[in-house]
């Protein structure tokens, strides 16, 4: 702050510090959105990002189940062959 100036310089722009304006200053982000409103808009974004991830890892442990169940399978035929073949 500049003494006498009544700004103080943030990122080489002067701000007001006193009254109402500092305030406003003080409660708003760079994109000029009080930071009540943004830190709300954030925590939206990071859960419906959230919901995202937690969907497609949803959908991958559904995938990976039909896999595993294919591979059982798969192995109880394989031992049902390798149990024919040995028989002749």
């Amino acid at each position: 702050m500049t003494v006498g100036s009544g700004h103080r310089h943030v990122h080489g722009q002067p701000q007001p510090v006193r009254g109402k304006l500092a305030w406003c200053a003080f409660a708003k982000n760079m994109n000029g959105h009080p930071h009540a409103k943004s830190a709300s808009e954030a925590k939206d974004r990071n859960y419906a990002h959230l919901s995202k991830s937690l969907a497609r890892l949803s959908r991958a442990v559904g995938q990976t189940a039909d896999l595993f169940e294919q591979l059982h399978l798969d192995l109880d035929a394989m031992r049902t062959l390798a149990g024919l073949h040995s028989a002749q």
